[in-house]
């Protein structure tokens, strides 16, 4: 017992009974009365505990401890001290550890009884003990399977296969060492660093590991890998490789240039790469880190055929007009990646295609008028609801999508125009059309005839003409509703607000 003063009491040869003694039973005075140590294996030493009480009127002393038959496989011991000449009070008790420690297969039934007197009635007092011993089998390593081959393999490649180490003994043991050589290796499931000695491993409990052979010379490869358990034992696995030099992909373009495309169109271009020259196995086609999220692979994760990879590049033209870059990264086992560069413009689409189009345009230079399409009936200013040249794309519709959301693409601030917005999948809702006469530069403001022209989708375009006189006026011209088809309306309101002076420039203020 760790941290306590115990006291070996002596293993006495004893008969069945002493001349004088009364045999008391054993049940009145220990708790437990019996003490079953079940099979217990050798050279190991086995604790059970149970409690003497003073189960008399009156006080007694132990003055001795015997076994029926005598064993030299038990000891017992107590807290403080021995327990040979302890006395005990009516009703007092003493804690009892019992150890046994077998050494040769067999049966160790037996009677510990402990000697107690008083000056009127000496007492022996019985504890039953029932135990077994014989040689319990150690840990013991067994890995499945018992044999492992790769097959043929690129130089470069990392080829794993997965092993399963089980503890075939019948005590628990850790997995102590793993002993191999290059190009062979072993770790955790995934690549993860095996970190010995490895957890506990009941009877029967496994540990799965995994075997690389990541080979730098083609040719053979052989080796016996050694699993050893604390307790010594351990087994071997036979490992064998083989690995030749990779092929060579070659593809019929090393940049994929899809040109302009209108916004809101997609296109496609077709790639195919064959591999010559030895094995090409693919783990992976993707899309580079850095490419713009409008190209895509069609199918998304292409499979090679009988040494063809085939696949289109796909780009949807829904961000903002610009140039786009990208790029298809091949990756086989080997590691030796191929990449193919990607290019795309995005262009104004087409009239007409869009749900909505607005131009502005107005007759004076040296001036600078500005469109707004405000949104859910809110203002111009408005954070988060107004489309002008301080928010020219915000996300209106589903976040992270760039088609549903308006855009204005020029802010004339000279004169004359045009400005644009367009919205290419308008979301359901209503949007404000507003025109300001923000600023000027010349001596007084420029009396100006500005002209609106809208289209919606499917319709012909629409115009609108307004006299502006007074700089920072505000021309509410109407209103567009749009519903979850699509469809749109459009409710003239041709109105002058002067609400907005204090957003003009400051020769307006």
């Amino acid at each position: 017992m760790i941290g306590l003063a115990w006291g070996l009491l002596l293993l006495a040869s004893g008969c069945q009974g002493e001349p004088g003694f009364v045999r008391v039973e054993g049940r009145s005075f220990f708790t437990p009365a019996t003490l079953d140590f079940e099979v217990r294996a050798l050279d190991e030493a086995h604790e059970l505990t149970t409690v003497l009480r003073n189960a008399s009127a009156d006080r007694i002393q132990v003055t001795d401890i015997r076994f029926e038959p005598p064993q030299e496989v038990y000891a017992a011991l107590v807290e403080d001290g021995t327990l040979r000449g302890q006395t005990l009070a009516p009703g007092q008790v003493v804690e009892i550890t019992l150890v046994y420690r077998p050494v040769a297969e067999g049966t160790y039934d037996a009677t510990m009884v402990v000697t107690a007197g008083n000056l009127d009635l000496p007492l022996e007092i019985p504890l039953e003990i029932k135990a077994e011993a014989r040689r319990v089998p150690p840990a013991r390593p067994e890995v499945s399977p018992g044999e492992v081959h790769f097959a043929l393999t690129e130089l470069g490649r990392d080829a794993v296969q997965a092993v399963q180490v089980k503890n075939a003994g019948e005590l628990t043991g850790i997995l102590a060492q793993v002993v191999g050589r290059a190009p062979f290796t072993v770790t955790m499931p995934g690549g993860g660093a095996l970190s010995l000695p490895s957890v506990p491993l009941g009877p029967g409990e496994t540990l799965d590991l995994e075997i690389h052979y990541q080979p730098t010379a083609p040719g053979l490869a052989q080796d016996d890998l050694r699993f050893t358990m604390s307790s010594g034992e351990s087994v071997t696995v036979a490992v064998v490789g083989e690995a030749v030099t990779p092929g060579t992909l070659a593809c019929d373009s090393t940049v994929v240039e899809l040109g302009a495309i209108p916004r809101g169109e997609r296109r496609r271009q077709a790639v195919r790469c064959e591999a010559t020259g030895g094995p090409y196995t693919v783990e992976t086609v993707r899309l580079a880190d850095g490419s713009a999220r409008y190209f895509s692979l069609i199918p998304e994760q292409p499979v090679m055929v009988q040494g063809v990879l085939q696949f289109e590049v796909e780009f949807d033209g829904v961000g903002l007009p610009g140039h786009y870059d990208g790029a298809v990264e091949i990756l086989p086992l080997h590691r030796q990646r191929t990449q193919i560069a990607l290019t795309a413009d995005v262009a104004p689409p087409p009239t007409g295609t869009a749900d909505l189009e607005v131009e502005l345009i107005w007759n004076t230079g040296n001036s600078d008028f500005d469109l707004h399409l405000v949104r859910d009936a809110g203002r111009p200013f408005e954070s988060g609801r107004d489309c002008f040249f301080e928010d020219k794309n915000p996300d209106w519709g589903t976040a992270g999508y760039p088609g549903d959301d308006p855009l204005l693409t020029t802010d004339d601030v000279n004169g004359f125009g045009p400005e644009y917005v367009s919205f290419l999948y308008a979301p359901e809702g209503t949007y404000d059309l507003w025109v300001q006469f923000y600023g000027y530069d010349q001596d007084v403001p420029p009396a100006t005839m500005v002209r609106i022209t809208y289209q919606l989708q499917g319709q012909g375009p629409v115009q609108y003409a307004r006299a502006l006189l007074e700089c920072g006026v505000a021309w509410d011209v109407g209103r567009f509703t749009f519903d979850a088809n699509g469809n749109a309306t459009f409710a003239l309101h041709d109105r002058l607000v002067m609400d907005f002076q204090g957003r003009a420039s400051p020769e307006c203020r």
